[in-house]
């Protein structure tokens, strides 16, 4: 999941705290969430979230990945300036790990020196900028990036293997007008523009395709892993996913929509069909939890 994310900013100025900035919560969307069936599977590939040609500096790429019929964001990097962070879900066994500039972090985050320079460098030239990180369970956790003293973030959480990213944008200070550059479309109409800034793609899989990372465009992730451009990023076939959906996974008890629902009662409007989907996708009623 990405997506643009209006924070709330009080009469006198001030910003009220982000729901899930800290790794916990929802905040209302300035547009809510794409249907899910007018989303790209994404399928294997890397992609442009945002560009920085549309955000005056700031860049985020997504990997994805196939699960049977659908895809999943499996880690995500965030370039400010020549600052990196990358984030990537946990593995069978293991908690999930992040790199500072293309170094491996600690596993105990208050020890890790390299985060600590990242954020000393961002901060002379990115005035109100911090970097908070919150271990919330061995199943999540999150980073957030303060862009600025006006209430700009940027946030990556993870839960399980699957890793979601959320730009946070003060509507008052009018920062982020008129971005369009990347999958989470354009800020604040959520049109799925294509790299020429002037066509909206008709269908979601043509718009992640657009958007996949080309062999001129710098390569933010410390390895590399699945197709390059100019290689296509791999999709389901409609025929497997048919058959997956009608065939549910063998051995296993189905979650029925009644079980999602309850699962993801406590989840906001904006993103309640949203839950509901990855809790049957997944079969698993954890996955409300991301939420």
């Amino acid at each position: 999941m990405f997506r643009f994310v209006a924070i709330q900013v009080k009469d006198d100025g001030t910003v009220a705290a982000a729901g899930d900035s800290d790794g916990g919560g929802d905040t209302p969307a300035t547009m809510p969430p794409i249907p899910r069936d007018q989303q790209t599977d994404a399928g294997v590939g890397v992609k442009v979230a945002i560009s920085p040609s549309a955000s005056g500096g700031l860049t985020i790429h997504i990997r994805t990945k196939i699960e049977t019929w659908w895809s999943f964001i499996e880690a995500a990097v965030i370039q400010v300036g020549d600052q990196m962070l990358e984030v990537r879900g946990r593995e069978e066994g293991e908690e999930a790990r992040y790199w500072v500039n293309g170094l491996e972090g600690d596993e105990n985050v208050a020890n890790d020196t390299n985060l600590a320079v990242m954020q000393d460098a961002l901060a002379n030239n990115l005035k109100g900028f911090k970097i908070i990180h919150k271990k919330v369970s061995k199943k999540q956790q999150a980073f957030r990036i303060n862009l600025n003293n006006q209430g700009d973030s940027v946030s990556i959480r993870t839960f399980k293997d699957w890793v979601s990213v959320n730009l946070h944008v003060n509507p008052k200070a009018h920062n982020f007008d008129g971005v369009s550059g990347g999958m989470m479309g354009a800020y604040p109409s959520g049109a799925m523009l294509m790299r020429n800034g002037a066509t909206i793609a008709s269908d979601p899989n043509e718009f992640g395709n657009e958007w996949q990372v080309r062999a001129d465009e710098p390569m933010l992730f410390h390895d590399r892993a699945g197709p390059q451009h100019l290689e296509k990023c791999i999709m389901p076939t409609a025929e497997k996913t048919s058959e997956e959906r009608q065939r549910g996974r063998l051995g296993e008890t189905l979650i029925t929509e009644d079980d999602a629902e309850l699962a993801c009662a406590r989840v906001s409007p904006n993103s309640f069909k949203q839950c509901v989907f990855d809790v049957l996708a997944t079969n698993d009623k954890d996955m409300a939890g991301a939420y």
